[in-house]
């Protein structure tokens, strides 16, 4: 069974991280995760990696789409 997806920003929300919090755990600005949550394309393979990390899923589970 395939595990569910999810954005960026949903993830963020389900988790109760703020974007200021999350661009303080990976030392970028907020405008920059602004900008991941609209262009996940975007978004460095190893920022991707901590992403993951911090939301406590496989990269696998978060939607970049958009």
């Amino acid at each position: 069974m395939q595990k569910e997806k999810y954005t960026i920003r949903e993830w963020r929300r389900l988790k109760e991280i703020t974007q200021d919090d999350l661009a303080n755990e990976l030392n970028v600005n907020r405008n920059t995760i602004a900008m991941w949550e609209k262009k996940p394309e975007k978004i460095p393979v190893g920022k991707m990696l901590m992403i993951a990390d911090i939301f406590g899923v496989s990269i696998y589970e978060i939607n970049i789409r958009g």
